[in-house]
This record gives C-alpha cells, structure tokens and sequence, in this order.
C-alpha cells in the first residue's frame, strides 16, 4: 500500500494555526513560532539560515562554558589525574551519548522532563551554594581583596552587604517558592505514548 494517503491524512489533521498558538515557549518558540515568521521576512532562506547558526553559535559557546567550568574544577581539585584532552574526550563523549535520548521520537518528551524538573531546581541550588562556599566558606573578606587586586578599584559596601546578606537570602527564598509550590500543585507535563507516534 501506497504511504501517500497515510501523508495526505496526516497533513489534513495538522492545524498549524495551533500549533503555533501552543508553540510560543521553549523549543517550539525557537523552531515553530519563529520558523513562521522568517518566512514572512524578504529572502526566507537567508534568515533562516542566520536564525539557526546564531542559535548552533549559541548552542555550541554555552557548552564551551559549561564544559571548561567542569574540566577546570575536575583539573584543579586533583581527584582526577587524566590529561586535559582525555577528559575532554570523556566528558564531550558521555555527554553526546546521553544526548542521543533527545534525538528519539520521545525525544520533544525528554526535553519537556529535563526542562522542567533537571534544570530549575538544580541551578538555584548550584547557585545557593555557590555563594555560601564563596562568602561564607572562602570567606567575603579574601573574596573582596581579590575583586580588589583584580580590578584595582575598591568596592563599596553595597558589593558586601549584597554578596552576605542579600543574594542568599533572595536565592534561598526563590528556592523555597518553587518547592512550596511544586508540592501544592502537582507536576503535570504530557505522557509519551509510542502508540501516537507515526512512523513517516
């Protein structure tokens, strides 16, 4: 049997009006919504081919950051003794293996999953302790003499009073927020169900 009314029948049940009302955040913003509206600009294949390296440039400069924050942390802590390059290897090659789960036809799901519950919760903490190991830990006085080496400027009392007193106590209560209402209101996000998926 021919695939071709298999096509025809799925593209009469695809109502792109919605999905692009639905699609206004996250990836569908970046991929649907705005995929839209650089056809509607003069030239279409040239914005669209701006639109999507910016966002690989983008992409790819995050996981430098990313990737150097960690090597770094790994390198000067000692625990690890491979060479720079080795570890390199590793991390970007697990990395890349756990992202092929983002490529599968769940692969919209994972990234609903990961979106919503690995990435807020996780980085308010990462932050939160960051600034107690940083000002409380480190100490702010050692802190604030190296800001002062570094920059030869000397910082005002409002750096300080901010580093102890306020970013920790915003972050702690952010963080508070969001666990209290993550357990008054339960998670919902929708089910990935094989069966739904066409193959085409």
């Amino acid at each position: 049997m021919s695939p071709f009314p298999k096509m025809a029948e799925l593209s009469q049940k695809c109502d792109y009006r919605k999905i692009i009302s639905q699609a206004a955040e996250g990836p569908g913003l970046a991929f649907v919504v705005f995929t839209e509206a650089i056809l509607q600009f003069p030239m279409p294949p040239l914005w669209a081919i701006m639109f999507f390296m910016m966002l690989l440039m983008l992409g790819l400069g995050s996981m430098f950051g990313m990737l150097e924050g960690v090597i770094t942390s790994l390198n000067d802590s000692q625990f690890i003794t491979l060479k720079k390059p080795v570890l390199s290897a590793i991390l970007c090659g697990s990395a890349s293996l756990i992202g092929l789960v983002f490529t599968t036809n769940a692969g919209q799901y994972w990234v609903s999953l990961f979106d919503h519950f690995a990435g807020g919760y996780a980085l308010m903490c990462v932050a939160f302790f960051e600034v107690v190991a940083v000002i409380y830990i480190y100490g702010w006085r050692r802190f604030r003499r190296d800001l002062e080496f570094m920059t030869k400027e000397d910082l005002g009392i409002y750096w300080t009073f901010t580093w102890r007193f306020v970013s920790p106590t915003i972050m702690l209560v952010l963080f508070t927020c969001s666990v209290l209402k993550s357990l008054s209101n339960v998670p919902k996000y929708f089910a990935y169900d094989s069966t739904t998926v066409s193959d085409i």
